[in-house]
């Protein structure tokens, strides 16, 4: 990308865009490019790469074409950052690349995060549009596309998740029992609160549920295919990255003979991880303004003897990294 109105150049005859005016244009380019990836995953912009085409017609990074003055090119365009989107995207950076210590010439990477307040529209002049990246290309967004991120932007996206907490310690003559307990966990991350949240331990679901897990949520009239049901109370919400543990399964853990053994369920036997099978867990969970969302992953045999080590040795929780079944507002 490059200024369109230059005011001079170089003795080589290349443009000099760092000492260019920024024309109506240029700001019309600039504005789109930075809404376009304000409202999609974000991404980067660099000025002083020299591009081409490549295969499928798409523009390529080529080679290095500096700027002459990376810093004053990037102090001008900081200066109309602010200025281009509606709202502003405050996490937007720009930062000169600067070939050499003591040299002015460089690149200028302008880094654009995802961004929580989408849309960004563009206010360039005589433009006032919403892009969004697609491929690579920006398109310009349409009146449902508007409206369903703004949606999105104001509902919570509720999303399933576990953790491993170990309890107390039953001692016995072969060793210690430690018994732990497995949560299924509602997170938040969105930018509004979750009211009124529920989950629904679908039949399909390897463990049996001992009962819920926070006194704020209760247990509901579950349907027939449903083992357990539970909603949060209307007085409490699940804020945004906020994580709660809301049902919860036996998962109680011991070393014999250096092997783990695992015992699931209420009275159920110590089995030696290698013998269980795999544990599924199917769930639907929603809240208020958001529709309800089915969900479901499996544990494998070496994640539940890395959990029950982790618990024995350590004496912390264990806690998945993974979210299921984010919720979906746009649907």
């Amino acid at each position: 990308m490059a200024w369109r109105k230059v005011k001079r150049s170089n003795s080589r005859g290349r443009r000099d865009p760092e000492n260019a005016e920024a024309t109506r244009d240029d700001r019309k380019s600039l504005g789109e490019s930075l809404s376009a990836l304000s409202n999609a995953v974000g991404g980067v912009l660099i000025f002083g790469i020299e591009d081409k085409k490549g295969e499928s017609d798409i523009d390529r990074a080529d080679k290095p074409q500096p700027l002459n003055d990376a810093v004053s090119f990037a102090s001008k365009i900081k200066s109309i950052v602010p200025e281009i989107l509606s709202p502003p995207h405050g996490g937007i950076k720009v930062m000169a690349i600067l070939q050499a210590e003591g040299s002015n010439s460089g690149v200028v990477a302008i880094q654009v995060p995802e961004s929580k307040f989408r849309p960004h529209m563009s206010m360039a002049p005589g433009h006032q549009k919403y892009f969004q990246r697609a491929g690579a290309s920006n398109r310009v967004m349409v009146d449902f596309q508007v409206r369903d991120m703004i949606r999105v932007q104001r509902s919570p996206r509720l999303s399933l998740g576990y953790i491993l907490r170990p309890g107390g310690i039953a001692g016995s003559s072969d060793g210690a029992e430690h018994l732990s307990s497995l949560f299924l966990t509602l997170g938040n991350d969105g930018t509004v609160s979750a009211k009124q949240a529920y989950l629904l331990v679908r039949p399909e679901t390897s463990l049996i549920p001992v009962h819920g897990a926070s006194m704020q949520f209760d247990a509901i009239d579950a349907a027939s295919n449903c083992k357990i049901g539970v909603q949060a109370g209307s007085g409490f919400a699940i804020h945004p990255s906020v994580e709660i543990a809301v049902v919860r399964f036996i998962f109680h853990v011991k070393m014999k003979q250096n092997e783990v053994f695992i015992r699931f369920n209420e009275g159920g036997e110590l089995v030696r991880w290698r013998d269980l099978p795999p544990v599924t867990v199917k769930a639907a969970f929603g809240c208020e303004n958001v529709p309800l969302t089915e969900a479901e992953f499996m544990l494998k045999r070496s994640e539940m003897e890395q959990m029950a080590k982790w618990v024995i040795n350590s004496r912390q929780p264990f806690q998945s990294k993974h979210r299921y079944g984010e919720s979906d507002t746009t649907g």
